[in-house]
C-alpha cells in the first residue's frame, strides 16, 4: 500500500464528509427561513382573507338591506351614512383584498417550489452521505476501512491541533501585551486625587447648570457624582436632566480625552414647558454648548426671542427629512472620508494577511 496516496485519500474522504456538513447546515438554515416566510405568508393571507369575508358580509347587507340615508349600529349606536358612494369604496376595497390575497398567495407557491427545491438538495446530500459511509465500512479482513481512517485522521488531527495552538498561543501573547498595556493606561486614569478633582469639577458645573434652568429640587447624590439616577416629576424633570447631560458633557470634555463628536438635541420641549422655561431652556442649550463642538437642536416650532449663529433648516416634507437633489453634492463632499476610510480598512486587512501568513510559515 502506498501509504502517501492512502493519506491523501482519507484526507479527501474527510474533506468531503465535512463540505457535505457544512452544505446539509446552510440548508437546514435556509430551509428554515424559508418556512418562517411561508408562515407569516399564510398568516397575513388568513388575515387578508377574514377582512375581505367582513367586507363582503358589509357590502351584501348594504345591498340587500331596506335603503335607509344612515344605519345605527346596534353595538356602539354610532350613526354611519348608507348610499352608493359608501357601497362603492366597499367594492373597491374587497377588489384591492382579493389583490392582495392573490399576491400574497403567489408568493406562498413561489417559497413552496424553493423549499422543495432545497430538500431535493438535502437528499441529495443525504445519499452522498450514505456513499461515505458505505466506504468507510469496506473490510479488508477483519479491518474495516473505518478503523484504518480513525488511526490515520488522529494524527492529522493532532497534526493540525498542534499547528493550531502554536498559531494561537503568539495570538494570546500578543493579546495578554496588549491587555497589560490597557491595563496600565487604565491605572493612570484610577487614582482617587483625579476622580476627586472630576467630581468637584462636574459638582460645581451642575450646580450652575441647575441655577441657570431653575431646577430647586436636585437630589444632594446627584450633586456629588455623575454616576446617579435624575429623578423628578413634572416640567422640571426635563430641565433637570439637561442640567445633568450638559455637566457631564462639559466635565468630559474637560477632564476626559474623548473624542468631539456633534451635539444632538431633539425636542427638548418635553413634559409641557411654559413659554419662560422652553426659552430657558433653548437658550441654554445654545450658550453652553461647548465651544468648538457641533450643535443640532431640532425644535417643532421656530423659537421666539433666540438667538442662534448657525444655519436654520426647516423642514416641510411629512415624513421626509433627507432632500434627494441634495445627494449628489454632499456625495462628492463625503467621498475623499470615504475612500480614507476603504484604504485604512485594506490596509489593516492586508496586514493581518500578512502577520498571519508569517506566524503559519513558522
Amino acid at each position: 500500500m502506498d501509504v502517501g496516496a492512502f493519506k491523501q485519500e482519507i484526507a479527501d474522504l474527510l474533506r468531503n464528509s465535512t463540505q457535505l456538513k457544512q452544505e446539509q447546515e446552510s440548508l437546514r438554515s435556509k430551509a428554515f427561513e424559508l418556512a418562517t416566510v411561508k408562515e407569516s405568508l399564510s398568516t397575513q393571507i388568513a388575515m387578508a382573507k377574514d377582512a375581505l369575508r367582513d367586507l363582503e358580509g358589509d357590502l351584501k347587507y348594504l345591498t340587500e338591506s331596506k335603503v335607509e340615508p344612515t344605519l345605527l349600529c346596534p353595538t356602539c349606536g354610532t350613526t354611519h351614512e348608507n348610499g352608493f358612494p359608501i357601497r362603492l369604496e366597499l367594492v373597491d376595497d374587497a377588489a384591492t383584498l382579493r389583490k392582495i390575497v392573490s399576491e400574497l398567495e403567489s408568493e406562498r407557491q413561489k417559497v413552496d417550489e424553493s423549499l422543495a427545491g432545497i430538500q431535493g438538495k438535502l437528499n441529495r446530500v443525504k445519499l452522498k452521505s450514505v456513499e461515505i459511509e458505505k466506504t468507510l465500512q469496506v473490510k479488508k479482513g477483519a479491518l474495516r476501512l473505518q478503523d484504518v481512517v480513525d488511526s490515520q485522521s488522529a494524527e492529522v488531527v493532532r497534526g493540525a491541533f498542534t499547528k493550531d495552538m502554536d498559531y494561537l498561543k503568539k495570538q494570546l501573547a500578543k493579546h495578554e501585551e496588549l491587555s497589560a498595556d490597557l491595563k496600565d493606561k487604565v491605572a493612570k486614569f484610577d487614582i482617587p486625587e483625579r476622580t476627586k478633582e472630576i467630581n468637584a469639577f462636574y459638582a460645581e458645573r451642575i450646580e450652575l447648570f441647575a441655577s441657570e434652568l431653575g431646577v430647586q429640587d436636585l437630589r444632594e447624590d446627584v450633586k456629588k457624582k455623575p454616576d446617579a439616577n435624575i429623578t423628578a416629576s413634572g416640567s422640571a424633570l426635563p430641565r433637570s436632566l439637561l442640567a445633568y447631560q450638559f455637566a457631564v458633557l462639559h466635565t468630559a470634555k474637560e477632564k476626559g480625552d474623548a473624542k468631539i463628536f456633534p451635539l444632538v438635541v431633539d425636542s427638548p420641549n418635553q413634559q409641557g414647558q411654559d413659554a419662560e422655561h422652553l426659552s430657558q431652556m433653548l437658550n441654554f442649550i445654545v450658550k453652553r454648548t461647548p465651544v468648538g463642538q457641533q450643535l443640532i437642536l431640532a425644535v417643532e416650532e421656530r423659537p421666539q426671542g433666540l438667538t442662534f449663529d448657525g444655519t436654520t433648516i426647516e423642514l416641510t416634507t411629512p415624513y421626509g427629512l433627507l432632500d434627494a437633489a441634495l445627494y449628489d453634492g454632499i456625495s462628492n463632499e463625503l467621498q475623499s472620508l470615504v475612500t480614507a476610510v476603504a484604504e485604512g480598512i485594506d490596509i489593516r486587512l492586508a496586514n493581518q494577511r500578512i502577520e498571519v501568513g508569517q506566524d503559519t510559515s513558522e
